[in-house]
């Protein structure tokens, strides 16, 4: 009988980590919630703009930027503000014209509702600026 209990208690848990683990739900609603990147690239070639990207209805883990500089995907998100993890690649908050190549690179940025944060690859010979905007 005892057994028994704890075999149903143990499989519930079991469940109950596994759909909170899993889901992909967001923390908060984010219905009408945007996340614009702006991208701009420099290579020994020059540099350009590569316009807007447009994300909504955001979700945990979900990846809003990826290439060969890094990953940035969704950590945590509400109506006040979002939290993107990077993954790969090094990134530091830009700030000014120069970037910081002795930072300690970024794991995670938080960006309030109606805020920008700007963030650069630590590199010299190519790289990117990545501009987020929760809206």
């Amino acid at each position: 009988m005892k057994r028994n209990r704890f075999i149903i208690v143990l499989l519930t848990v079991l469940v109950l980590v596994v759909c909170l683990w899993g889901c992909d739900l967001p923390d908060e609603d984010t219905t009408g919630r945007q996340l614009n990147i702006g991208y701009d690239y420099w290579n020994d070639m020059g540099s350009g703009d590569e316009g807007l990207k447009k994300h909504t209805d955001l979700r945990r883990r979900e990846i809003v930027y990826e290439d060969s500089f890094g990953t940035f995907r969704v950590y945590s998100a509400n109506s006040k503000r979002i939290t993107l993890e990077i993954k790969e690649g090094a990134f530091v908050e830009k700030d000014g014209d120069g970037i910081n190549l002795n930072a300690e690179p970024l794991k995670r940025i938080t960006i309030e509702k109606g805020e920008s944060v700007t963030v650069a690859s630590q590199t010299m010979d190519a790289g990117v600026k990545l501009t987020f905007r929760y809206l």
